[in-house]
C-alpha cells in the first residue's frame, strides 16, 4: 500500500482521496428559566482541504486486500491494520485545558460561544491557543 500527500489543487492523481482532520472545539451556552448561563464544549473533526492525501495498492507478489475505512467519506480512520494511535491521549489532555479557558460565572470570558480552531506547535505538538471561526451558519 502507498499513501502520497498531493496539491490540494490536484484533481489528476488516482486512488482513494481523504483528508487529514483538523480538530475544531464547538462552545455552546444555554439559558435555563432562571437565566443561569451554562457553557458546554465538543470537539469536532472538519476536513482540512489544504491537506490531501492519496492511497494506493501497490502491486506484488501473492493477494493483497485493502480495506480502508472512511469516516464521513474524507477522515481515514483505518485500514485493517494495526495502529498506535494517541488520539485518545491527546483528547484528554486537551479535555484537561478545556477549562482554563472556558467561560464561567467567575467572569472568564476567555472563550465565548461558537467554534474554535485548535491551534498546536508544528515542532512540538503542543496546543498553543484557540481561533474562533467566524463563518458558521446556523
Amino acid at each position: 500500500m502507498s499513501v502520497e500527500r498531493i496539491a490540494h489543487d490536484d484533481e489528476t492523481t488516482v486512488g482513494i482521496r481523504y483528508y487529514e482532520p483538523k480538530i475544531y472545539l464547538l462552545v455552546t451556552k444555554k439559558v435555563d428559566k432562571e437565566n443561569k448561563v451554562e457553557f458546554a464544549h465538543q470537539f469536532i473533526y472538519l476536513p482540512d482541504y489544504s491537506r490531501p492525501y492519496v492511497m494506493n495498492m501497490e502491486p506484488g507478489i501473492g493477494v493483497a486486500e485493502m480495506k480502508p475505512r472512511l469516516e464521513n467519506g474524507w477522515n481515514l480512520t483505518g485500514v485493517d491494520i494495526t495502529q498506535d494511535s494517541k488520539a485518545a491521549e491527546t483528547m484528554t489532555a486537551v479535555g484537561s485545558l478545556i477549562s482554563v479557558f472556558m467561560p464561567s460565572a467567575a467572569g472568564n470570558r476567555s472563550l465565548e460561544e461558537g467554534l474554535y480552531m485548535l491551534e498546536f506547535d508544528r515542532r512540538t505538538g503542543k496546543l498553543t491557543g484557540f481561533t474562533r471561526v467566524n463563518a458558521i451558519v446556523q
